[in-house]
């Protein structure tokens, strides 16, 4: 973890020193490759400033950074269960949505529930796997959590308890609304069992084990694995397990602490365009939370199963919701011990 950290510290820490005399400076956390940047690029001409991005491997990796030190970021990406506990810490502002005209575009459901977001993607978690280097095609969540001989120490899951916890409910056959610390005690020992036999990691476009082969099976997001197959290996597959998978949002935060609060609404406005969300949806291969998009979509876009799954798809789906802090310590307890171990 600390890895992790030094390496968001130095890249911070360079932006600023390296930044551009007489332009203004829009400095954004975000997960890697997550913004098109033929679109950055086009905000930066047409406003004549500079962005900077800091990428974070994990939710609760960029979770630790901003406990530690948030002064000079301006805009951090966040899902919606991350919302309300970054809002409580008080690290995050209001959205001015009379700044963000074309927040009308914005999924208005998504918009309303949350005064302190705007809506940026939506996808689902599932699993990612080499066709051509399993024996038989995955399609649940058991063949995880009750692993073939081969696929032990092959399987990847993010290192990110509520991801963990989900999919261990669901491989269970529970819910994963509200989930209670009676959950977390239901799965402490199915977790101590196969914790062994798994690899825990976070999410890296470039440096992907599911590409190289060393990992066989990887639970990621949809987009992502879209990512993985065309850039870098066309026989990496994605699956919603038959059990069912968690469905997320993503939204846009103005951190209380930046200098840049008019720019940072500038810059939502600007990917809020319906023909921006669009190229950054495309780009990024997830479903866009921008309904004015939906024009300017490519057909093969809109009718790709993996970006938009059918309604019969998504009844096995359910919506992510935030671990309570009692629950989140009782995973702590036996998560990280264990997950520390490989």
């Amino acid at each position: 973890m600390w890895q992790v950290l030094l390496r968001v510290g130095v890249s911070v820490c360079l932006l600023f020193c390296s930044a551009a005399q007489g332009k203004e400076k829009l400095v954004i956390l975000n997960w890697e490759d997550y913004l098109n940047p033929d679109v950055v690029a086009a905000f930066e001409s047409q406003f004549n400033v500079d962005v900077a991005e800091v990428h974070f491997d994990t939710e609760e990796h960029r979770d630790i950074n901003m406990s530690t030190s948030r002064d000079g970021f301006d805009l951090v990406l966040l899902s919606g269960t991350s919302l309300e506990g970054y809002s409580a810490a008080d690290w995050i502002d209001d959205i001015n949505i009379d700044e963000i005209p074309n927040a009308k575009h914005m999924r208005r459901k998504w918009l309303e529930r949350s005064k302190v977001g705007a809506p940026y993607m939506w996808g689902t978690t599932g699993l990612a796997y080499r066709q051509d280097l399993v024996k038989t095609p995955i399609t649940h969540w058991k063949q995880v959590f009750e692993p073939e001989d081969y696929l032990k120490g092959k399987i990847l899951l993010l290192d990110d308890t509520e991801e963990v916890a989900s999919s261990l409910l669901l491989y269970l056959g529970h819910d994963i609304q509200d989930i209670t610390v009676e959950d977390i005690r239901l799965i402490e020992p199915v977790f101590k069992r196969v914790a062994p036999s798994i690899r825990f990691g976070g999410v890296s476009l470039s440096e992907n084990l599911l590409v190289t082969g060393e990992v066989l099976v990887a639970m990621t997001y949809n987009g992502d694995a879209l990512t993985l197959a065309k850039k870098y290996n066309d026989k990496i597959a994605y699956v919603i397990p038959d059990e069912g998978c968690g469905i997320w949002v993503d939204y846009w935060a103005v951190l209380k602490s930046s200098k840049k609060k008019a720019l940072a609404h500038q810059f939502l406005n600007f990917i809020n365009d319906p023909k921006q969300a669009a190229a950054n949806a495309e780009f990024v291969h997830f479903a866009t939370a921008n309904v004015g998009a939906m024009d300017y979509l490519s057909d093969s876009f809109k009718s790709n199963p993996i970006i938009y799954p059918d309604a019969e798809t998504l009844k096995r789906c359910q919506f992510y919701t935030r671990l309570n802090p009692v629950a989140k310590r009782r995973m702590y307890k036996f998560y990280y011990p264990l997950r520390n171990t490989r």
